[in-house]
């Protein structure tokens, strides 16, 4: 009998046990960010471009989850150079005219690894892509009088001087200096520079294990309601001046949700000691996700003689998760550009790229009559300068005792500056997969 009792005594002591048990470990939170979304990263320091090499950096912008932030910016990322690839046959033929010899390449690179800020680590999946760029933003009308040849060389000359103080100011300044260097040698090491950007696409669903979503936020009932407000989407297909036609379709997402502009009211509690903390913004308006549906209204594709092209996108409708649709009027405001492109918006939210250095030539042109006179030759070597002479030529070009060989150095610089700017093809508008834009949603 006393046997008995021990053995269901011990039996109703495991039970209890590991019902408390269970409830103990019972499982974590976990939020999902879906497969397909871009991590923006920014490499904190240069690399040399070997296989194999680990590298780190930080996201640039936080990633959000329909009302809220899921993976906070500076949560650092680390990846592995997984490979190197040739440049197109366009980038190396004009490296080439440029004095640059070197079999220029370009990494593949796999980010395998997110730590957040509070000491979190998370194993990703991604297939990455270059994406360092610049935010061009739309410009007022000009309404100052048309400026003449002389002022637009002068503000051409300014712009360059401008670009160049930039460079040496921004962060990486000894990255900048090295970079600034190797592009004035014909044949040098390749880097990854600290400051490149990737898009790293998420092949795999992100499990945010230990992470409770907050509350959600009250939705807005958005029946009688126009939208109104700034919104950012990045561009779910490549959209390009040179193949786009007028109505062709064009479809973004929405990276970051669109709240109501006015807070919520502070709520009172009972007791009048005790106020809840008012909400930072007001009810939801579009989540994170939602689909914005648009078309090309007008495209230009660039031509002969320096014709750059051009592209005005419009969205008209959004398309909320729950399949829910609303009619917008929406412009792009804002868009990431390459820098070398230049591009311009102008208030009809109309894109165009555009030749800073179009009215440069003329004065290498001007330069060159004077070269022979000593009292030219800082304006030859301003000219020659601003037009990115290799180092190898002004070293060459100061070295020799010949006029003519230094003549022929300018000339050889001026040629290739006309045909770049006023004979050959202009630039097309291209935005790649992902890219960011900045939508004005207006009343009409």
């Amino acid at each position: 009998m006393k046997i008995a009792l021990a053995a269901l005594f011990a039996a109703t002591v495991a039970t209890t046990t590991g019902s408390a048990f269970a409830q103990d470990v019972a499982p974590l939170p976990t939020e999902l960010v879906p497969a397909g979304v871009p991590l923006r990263v920014e490499l904190d320091k240069s690399y040399s471009m070997r296989v194999g090499t680990r590298i780190e950096g930080h996201l640039t912008e936080p990633v959000y989850l329909i009302d809220h932030v899921a993976v906070p910016t500076n949560s650092k990322v680390y990846g592995t150079i997984t490979g190197k690839h040739g440049v197109g046959r366009q980038a190396r033929t004009a490296a080439m005219f440029n004095g640059d010899l070197t079999p220029l390449k370009n990494a593949d690179v796999t980010f395998s690894e997110l730590v957040t800020p509070d000491g979190r680590h998370f194993g990703i999946e991604t297939d990455a892509t270059e994406r360092t760029t610049n935010v061009v933003r739309m410009t007022a009308p000009d309404q100052a009088p048309r400026r003449s040849l002389v002022q637009r060389i002068a503000a051409a000359f300014s712009w360059t001087k401008r670009e160049t103080a930039a460079g040496f100011s921004a962060p990486h300044k000894m990255d900048k200096a090295k970079q600034a260097l190797y592009a004035q040698i014909p044949v040098h090491p390749q880097e990854l520079w600290a400051g490149t950007q990737f898009d790293a696409e998420l092949k795999q669903p992100l499990e945010l294990a230990g992470q409770e979503a907050p509350a959600p936020v009250a939705v807005a009932d958005l029946s009688e309601l126009k939208l109104t407000g700034n919104i950012e989407a990045r561009l779910v297909d490549p959209v390009d001046s040179g193949t786009a036609t007028a109505g062709m379709p064009v479809e973004a997402i929405l990276t970051q949700p669109l709240f109501e502009d006015e807070p919520a009211a502070t709520l009172q509690s009972t007791d009048t000691a005790a106020p809840v903390a008012p909400q930072a913004h007001g009810k939801l308006l579009l989540p994170e996700g939602t689909h914005l549906i648009g078309s090309v209204v007008q495209a230009k594709p660039a031509g002969m003689f320096g014709h750059n092209g051009s592209l005005r996108l419009t969205f008209r409708k959004v398309e909320l998760p729950e399949g829910d649709e609303r009619v917008v009027h929406g412009r792009v405001i804002a868009a990431e550009s390459v820098k070398s492109d230049r591009l311009q918006i102008d208030n009809e939210g109309q894109i165009k790229a555009n030749s800073a250095n179009r009215f440069l030539a003329p004065i290498t042109l001007g330069s060159l009559a004077a070269v022979s006179d000593s009292t030219g030759a800082g304006l030859v070597k301003e000219a020659m300068t601003s037009n990115g002479l290799d180092l190898l030529t002004r070293v060459v070009g100061t070295a020799a005792s010949s006029g003519g060989l230094i003549s022929g150095f300018a000339y050889y610089e001026v040629g290739k500056v006309v045909f770049d700017t006023w004979i050959a093809r202009g630039h097309e508008v291209v935005f790649a997969k992902d890219t960011r834009l900045e939508i004005e949603l207006s009343q009409r």
